[in-house]
């Protein structure tokens, strides 16, 4: 799976730190609410989950990993 999905991934995530764009597909998130507690459903006891997707979140540490090498690097990190 990693052959097949690997290589346009790459694509993708070169291609948006060439342009400093996040891509739009990836921006999409599902909120779901969660009770805090068993058996209450009030709204003041629910609490919101986001859920990214899977390529978001790969996107994400991409991104983080690239950044923190670059601060390590050049010694920016405090």
């Amino acid at each position: 799976m990693l052959d097949v999905l690997g290589e346009p991934l790459k694509d993708i995530i070169n291609q948006s730190l060439e342009t400093c764009t996040f891509p739009a597909f990836l921006k999409l998130t599902k909120f779901v609410p969660i009770p805090k507690e068993k058996g209450k459903i009030l709204m003041s006891d629910l609490r919101p989950i986001a859920l990214t997707s899977v390529f978001s979140k790969i996107f994400e540490r991409v991104i983080f990993e690239r950044v923190t090498s670059f601060l390590t690097k050049y010694d920016v990190m405090l």
